[in-house]
């Protein structure tokens, strides 16, 4: 990941969690600085390659703790509970530090089409000035406001079958390949480029 940003849809159980959690691993084993948002903490319940996301980094429930000294440097998986504030607090910090890389679980919690977070609105448009890869994860397109897949330099789609989301993803990477979502098997993902304007060939990034 390059300053990039993506997007992973999909229905429940197709494999999107599973792809996220490896792209983001190999970001952070490589040294790079990882915030992982996860408000339903299901990453963590049963990784699917053994190993937890961010191994041997704090989990944090409360914007107090974001602010601990001691996390300056660390990467940080961020369980905002009921609280939505402990998740803007963090895409404030992650926009002000710059340089790293934010994982959104369920990212429609903060990018619906009523009240999408600004600051997070912020890193979709002006994070690759900052440095910033975002990798956001949400299992109904349709759901999120258009700036993150009109901004996204990949999408990632696992098996789709509602018709509202399959016209959504239509609009932004063809008819064609849209409905090739339907029919993917499980954990296949079809991997659309803006930089190709075309499906990735060997569905890898």
């Amino acid at each position: 990941m390059q300053n990039r940003i993506i997007f992973i849809t999909g229905r429940k159980g197709s494999g999107k969690t599973a792809f996220a959690t490896s792209l983001v691993n190999r970001q952070y084993l490589s040294g790079r600085r990882v915030f992982a948002i996860n408000p339903t903490n299901s990453m963590f319940e049963a990784p699917p390659s053994g190993t937890p996301v961010l191994p041997g980094s704090p989990t944090i429930t409360t914007t107090a703790e974001l602010l601990d000294p001691a996390f300056d440097t660390r990467s940080l998986v961020i369980i905002p509970g009921v609280d939505p504030s402990v998740a803007e607090s963090c895409f404030q910090y992650v926009f002000a530090c710059g340089n790293m890389v934010l994982l959104v679980d369920e990212v429609d919690l903060w990018l619906s089409h009523t009240r999408p977070s600004e600051t997070l609105l912020s890193i979709i448009r002006y994070g690759r000035h900052r440095q910033i890869d975002l990798c956001a994860i949400s299992q109904r397109p349709a759901n999120v406001v258009r700036d993150l897949t009109a901004q996204a330099d990949f999408i990632v789609m696992f098996q789709s079958t509602e018709n509202r989301d399959v016209e959504y993803l239509a609009a932004r990477i063809g008819r064609d390949s849209a409905e090739m979502v339907r029919n993917l098997p499980q954990f296949k993902p079809l991997i659309y480029s803006a930089y190709t304007g075309g499906v990735v060939k060997g569905g890898t990034l």
